[in-house]
């Protein structure tokens, strides 16, 4: 709209000075079409980009913003048309056009020019180091309003808990305790390992850990791979009844589920299923998540138990949120959505000025100076009027419109 409205007040200008040299005067229709032979092409090539713009307005299901979209285009239209038929000017002179003139001329200093590269070069360095800094991740709070009750908790629990991240437990299913025991001590050495090392884990209950000290204290069995599973197993079955019910095992009792009641001074019945717990550290980036659950599930595939084996938490579903977000972000919609309409807002006024640059006479820098002045003010306009739109994001708690006002 600024540009047509911009472009017909060249022609007007034009056409003033043509009355005055008692040239021939253009009529209606021909100014028309000489302000539509200016504006057309770079309106024809920016309009699929205010398509999308306005189209989401004017199709979305919020009344409020569905009818503000469709009226305010008519009533500026209106407001435009009265104000032209009134001939209603605050002033006779036009401070924009001065400004623009006098900018025009400035641009063909060599100092100008070099000024104008080297912020260019400093903004896009900036440009560049921020692309690098991105990093991909999903925070389920950034799409909650940052008043809510929800996003409250979660700063209050983070401010006022341990250091520790999540927990994950480690099923097993009906084990064979000659098959399975073994790999389930290889496991726990292996997380025994992490936990020195600081790497993914802080914190481990593994029953198995216990037991072999309980065994080595209170039952003096040193070698318990030759000793455990003789007859049938028979006296692993006894020494783990007996450490269920011990002071250092009863904790323990929990993450069993047996084929029959546990009973004291019983061998333990056949196990249907067994937990082991880890606590993760806090981690700040996607990689480390998934790294982190990674190694735990390898660890529990290498150990090839005889029974369903996996681990579990329930912080798993937003990490493999995460994954997904990370494989196929360009098909993530609000994304799509938000880098359309901020492309179409960044190549819109870069458009319009090459147009009328190619379109001028002239040297490089002539041309450039009268591409700046005859539609510099309508580029400025539009600057102004969705700089305005954009701004009051700012004060929005929907990431959504967060998100479009940062891109």
């Amino acid at each position: 709209m600024f540009i047509i409205v911009q472009c017909w007040y060249n022609i007007l200008e034009q056409n003033k000075k043509e009355c005055s040299t008692d040239q021939s005067i253009k009529t209606l229709e021909e100014m028309m079409a000489e302000t539509m032979k200016d504006a057309g092409v770079t309106i024809t090539i920016t309009s699929l980009t205010d398509i999308f713009a306005f189209g989401i307005g004017g199709i979305t299901i919020l009344p409020g913003l569905r009818h503000f979209s469709i009226t305010c285009a008519i009533g500026i239209a209106a407001y435009e048309d009265t104000s032209e038929r009134e001939n209603g000017k605050c002033f006779e002179f036009s401070f924009g056009n001065k400004l623009i003139r006098a900018f025009s001329r400035t641009i063909m200093h060599r100092t100008f020019q070099v000024i104008v590269i080297i912020i260019s070069l400093i903004l896009f360095s900036f440009g560049v180091w921020g692309a690098f800094s991105i990093r991909q991740e999903f925070d389920i709070k950034k799409f909650m309003p940052s008043s809510s009750y929800f996003v409250q908790w979660f700063e209050i629990k983070e401010k006022h808990s341990v250091s520790k991240g999540w927990q994950s437990n480690i099923y097993l299913g009906r084990i064979d305790p000659p098959l399975d025991i073994p790999k389930l001590n290889s496991v726990d050495e292996f997380l025994q390992d992490l936990l020195d090392s600081k790497d993914y884990i802080i914190t481990k209950e593994v029953w198995w850990t216990d037991f072999k000290l309980y065994i080595l204290r209170d039952k003096n069995v040193s070698h318990w791979r030759s000793t455990l599973f003789k007859n049938d197993s028979f006296l692993f079955r006894v020494h783990l009844s007996d450490f269920l019910y011990s002071s250092i095992g009863a904790q323990y009792k929990v993450n069993f589920r047996f084929d029959t009641p546990l009973r004291c001074n019983q061998p333990a019945p056949n196990i249907n299923a067994m937990e082991l717990s880890i606590d993760f550290k806090k981690f700040s980036s996607l990689q480390d998540h998934v790294k982190a659950r990674k190694t735990i599930d390898n660890a529990i595939k290498a150990a090839n138990f005889s029974t369903v084996s996996f681990s579990h938490s329930k912080i798993y579903s937003i990490w493999e949120t995460e994954e997904i977000i990370d494989k196929l972000i360009k098909k993530y919609t609000i994304a799509c959505v938000n880098i359309v309409l901020s492309i179409g807002l960044c190549v819109d006024y870069s458009i319009h000025i090459a147009h009328f640059f190619l379109c001028a006479s002239g040297d490089a820098a002539e041309r450039a100076a009268s591409s700046v002045e005859s539609i510099g003010i309508a580029i400025i306009n539009g600057g102004t009027t969705t700089f305005m739109a954009l701004i009051l994001l700012i004060f929005s708690e929907s990431h959504i419109f967060i998100t479009f006002f940062k891109m």
